[in-house]
């Protein structure tokens, strides 16, 4: 995650950062106001420095894989929204990863590399970036600054290493110069009426900078006959993640010492047999993606919701 202020401010100049904009009304005017932000929980901030790691590669699958041009890696964008009633000028700011063509395209657009999880994808391909509101914020802002409507999105699945790329429109997520300017104005807004920051909105958005300022949510208390037995789960779930872990390690290890060929694939010993079996296949998400827009369908339709419900089991101090 960027150590860079959410919103920067100066005698003469206040700078709004384009990655932070899809923030919660309440963490901007927190920003603002100069509160001092957290760091994120210790899961969430390997995750972004796992992306960062990432994000060479990836925008190299974007030009190798799929012929994309790339230019202006890490260019700088701003953007004059304004000035507020001190007489400060308002600027939107920030860096795009790179600006690239597809083959045959109209034009550059800004591209985001970004690394996710398999539950991530799911999740993005279930409801759209419509629920990851930080993307599509800062996707339209780069675009705009840029003079163009559209940006694109360069998700790559960490569990499966398939690389995915999703072109959006500013005018279909409805956020161009206006909508950006007004939410930039709202916060000088509650700035001049000097409001309570817990008077604002705020959703408790998990791996929000300014957490200790959420709402406290009420937890039911776990029923004592429950306890040992949900205590027992999260020991038996720790067990089977550690055992599969050696299990990986102990399978790598066999198949490498293993003479298979294409024709020899099973091998007997000692009351074993061992049979080395090619991974499945995957549907090609890329070109399904594809055929659906060009047939002007919403893959979203065609997502199957799951049923019933599961637990998660964690150990809190």
């Amino acid at each position: 995650m960027s150590d860079k202020p959410i919103v920067e401010i100066t005698p003469t100049r206040i700078n709004y950062r384009a990655s932070a904009l899809g923030s919660c009304m309440r963490a901007l005017y927190a920003a603002r106001l100069g509160y001092t932000p957290q760091a994120p929980p210790a899961v969430l901030q390997a995750a972004f420095d796992k992306g960062h790691e990432l994000e060479e590669s990836i925008l190299a699958k974007v030009h190798n894989d799929y012929h994309w041009t790339l230019d202006g890696f890490q260019q700088p964008v701003e953007m004059h929204v304004g000035t507020n009633e001190a007489g400060q000028e308002l600027y939107l700011v920030g860096h795009v990863d790179c600006v690239g063509q597809p083959p045959g395209g109209p034009h550059y657009m800004p591209v985001d590399a970004k690394a996710f999880a398999q539950s991530t994808m799911d999740n993005f391909n279930r409801h759209g970036i419509g629920s990851f509101p930080h993307y599509s914020w800062q996707g339209c802002s780069y675009a705009v600054c840029l003079g163009i409507e559209k940006f694109a999105l360069a998700l790559f699945n960490k569990d499966t290493e398939e690389l995915e790329i999703r072109v959006f429109d500013t005018n279909e997520l409805g956020i161009g110069y206006d909508t950006i300017q007004n939410r930039i104005f709202q916060v000088e807004l509650y700035a001049q009426q000097q409001l309570d920051v817990t008077a604002i909105e705020c959703p408790g958005d998990f791996g929000c900078k300014f957490a200790y300022l959420h709402d406290v949510k009420e937890n039911g208390e776990i029923p004592d006959e429950i306890i040992a037995l949900a205590r027992n789960y999260h020991t038996v779930n720790e067990k089977i993640k550690a055992y599969e872990g050696v299990k990986k390690i102990l399978a790598g290890q066999v198949i490498e010492g293993l003479p298979y060929t294409d024709d020899l694939r099973t091998f007997r010993g000692d009351g074993l047999t061992v049979t080395v079996k090619s991974n499945g296949g995957r549907l090609d998400q890329q070109k399904i993606r594809a055929l659906l827009t060009e047939a002007e369908l919403d893959i979203q339709e065609y997502w199957v919701e799951g049923e019933g419900v599961h637990i998660v089991v964690k150990e809190k101090p």
